[in-house]
């Protein structure tokens, strides 16, 4: 049921609150669109994003434009979860009926949500006929995607047709209807081509004969990527902010775009990211470079001077040092065992690569932390598992039972989603790990070991 009139919520508020499925089902199938945003009342950013929804709802009533906008709490609401996919709060959804929803990606900012939703009421591709009228688009949007093409250019206007219909909740796309005539003349541009303008120091990024669909939406997404962004907390990758920053890094910037992407973090707003990038909290500004697939840091932390400003010129030196090969990571590592003290092989950082990465051995591997109570209670299942590798005289040299502290050590595997996490390490396969997903059990264990296995190695179990 609706309860708009909630103590929770504002007398004045244009947010419905709903408490179930049920309720949100009946608000869809009587309303055209819905804005959902979906929240969890113990989340902080949930608190400070209310506030900005109801300047939305607000703006937008104003205009009369036939939205419904509503909040769910997803505490305890069955099977809202498996509806929607969220894996972060807050998230936003436009619902046009109960089953028929996309979920909004960019910032949670008025201006931002309100463009999105400006969007959804503009035609996937606007023609236009002057380059007044493409001024005008391009005061309004950040981002404007131009097709400049002939009227019997088919193959162009249909693959720009495509990329516009899967790209069209992030950018506005345009044709230019008299390209032939007005637009090479005005704008300068090849016939065909397509032509994505920013609002900013990159202003103009051309694409010339497009080959498919494919290439224009990743022309697209490259090009409107800013030189430097501001990363964001609730922002997936292909959509981070620009950051309007000093022109003097924006050649270095563009030096190394394709190589390197350049970040702006406000230490504030990541507490945590320091850490994970290995830098001094007490030195900023501080610049540090993170490999995505090694899941190493690389901190510019030898400056003459950590009090000084930090300059283009001295990020663009530490960058050229790294790809060139000749810097090394910083690996954040408990200190390596003198002996191991049980049959579980104890890793850390340091030794990732010696044990885990032993390509003559099925390695499992038990990612845990110490608050961990789950991890405490089979920890005796696990030992007794590992005992029964090391005690038998033909698989001791072909399995290794192990466990690794997770927040205390970089490890290059990123894909470990809670605690415990299991996960075996085949021997000459050690770039295709398998995840457990069985009950923790010796028997469970012995029997994915033996099938996920190079080695195929069979336990006898006595109970």
């Amino acid at each position: 049921m609706s309860h708009s009139d909630s103590p929770t919520a504002a007398e004045s508020s244009q947010i419905r609150q709903l408490d179930d499925l049920e309720s949100l089902d009946k608000l869809c199938q009587a309303q055209a669109r819905v804005l959902l945003s979906i929240v969890h009342r113990l989340i902080p950013a949930c608190g400070k994003f209310t506030p900005i929804y109801e300047e939305v709802a607000s703006s937008l009533a104003a205009t009369g434009a036939d939205i419904i906008y509503a909040q769910i709490d997803c505490g305890g609401v069955l099977g809202l979860g498996e509806r929607f996919g969220y894996r972060s709060f807050p998230s936003l959804y436009l619902c046009q009926g109960p089953h028929n929803f996309k979920k909004y990606y960019g910032p949670l900012r008025k201006d931002d949500i309100l463009g999105f939703l400006a969007r959804q009421d503009m035609p996937t591709i606007t023609h236009i006929d002057s380059t007044a009228v493409l001024a005008g688009l391009r005061k309004a949007h950040n981002v404007v995607v131009v097709a400049y093409t002939s009227p019997e250019d088919r193959h162009t206007r249909e693959i720009f047709a495509a990329a516009a219909e899967s790209l069209h909740d992030d950018f506005v796309f345009c044709i230019f209807d008299d390209g032939v005539d007005v637009a090479p003349r005005e704008e300068n541009n090849t016939i065909p081509s397509v032509v994505v303008y920013k609002n900013s120091a990159e202003r103009k990024s051309v694409l010339i004969n497009p080959l498919d669909s494919t290439a224009i939406q990743d022309f697209v997404n490259d090009s409107a990527r800013p030189l430097i962004m501001e990363l964001l907390p609730e922002l997936h990758q292909n959509l981070l902010q620009e950051m309007h920053v000093s022109t003097e890094w924006l050649p270095m910037a563009r030096k190394y775009q394709g190589l390197i992407q350049l970040l702006l973090a406000k230490v504030d707003v990541f507490p945590d990211l320091a850490d994970k990038m290995h830098v001094k909290q007490d030195q900023w500004p501080a610049f540090a470079i993170r490999h995505p697939s090694q899941n190493y840091a690389y901190p510019l932390s030898d400056r003459q001077d950590p009090q000084s400003s930090l300059g283009p010129g001295e990020v663009g030196s530490f960058i050229e040092t790294f790809l060139a090969g000749q810097l090394r990571p910083t690996i954040k590592s408990q200190p390596i065992p003198v002996a191991q003290e049980g049959p579980v092989v104890e890793v850390v950082g340091l030794s990732y690569d010696d044990v885990v990465l032993d390509p003559k051995k099925d390695l499992l591997v038990e990612f845990y932390t110490p608050w961990c109570g789950p991890c405490k209670a089979l920890l005796p299942r696990y030992q007794k598992l590992a005992f029964l590798y090391t005690s038998d005289e033909k698989s001791r040299d072909l399995v290794t039972i192990a466990k690794l502290e997770y927040e205390g050590n970089d490890v290059p595997d990123t894909d470990i989603r809670g605690f415990p996490w299991f996960k075996l390490y085949p021997a000459g396969k050690k770039e295709s790990p398998v995840t457990y997903k069985g009950e923790f059990q010796v028997a469970g264990w012995a029997e994915f070991i033996a099938k996920e296995g190079t080695h195929g190695v069979h336990l006898t179990i006595s109970h």
